[in-house]
């Protein structure tokens, strides 16, 4: 079956390291209940994330993320489908924003 892979942008409402944790630590427990692999990238107020997984679940969690106040300004970047997950195992791990959307790059063509 094949899975949706979408990195997206955005700016975040509130870029404190607080509001950064509350956001990867409800990430990371949603997206694993929903099956959902991928990585997130903080930098200032700019936020990076790479989301994988079945596409009707991708889908919905990308809406629903464009309409959270929390992020402003959401941009999709790529958006393909994908005969694998690349992240499983990356835990929504963080890495720099430019990092990751060269990474996504490499990863989704």
């Amino acid at each position: 079956m094949p899975f949706l892979h979408i990195c997206y942008a955005s700016e975040l409402l509130d870029a404190s390291a607080g509001a950064r944790a509350a956001l990867l630590a409800q990430a990371k427990r949603n997206n694993e209940q929903a099956g959902i692999t991928g990585c997130i990238a903080f930098e200032d107020r700019r936020c990076v994330q790479i989301l994988e997984g079945p596409r009707d679940r991708v889908e919905a969690l990308f809406e629903t993320i464009r309409h959270d106040p929390r992020h402003m300004g959401v941009v999709e970047l790529t958006r393909r489908e994908i005969d694998g997950l690349h992240f499983e195992r990356w835990g929504m791990s963080r890495w720099q924003v430019s990092d990751l959307y060269l990474l996504s790059e490499r990863v989704a063509s």
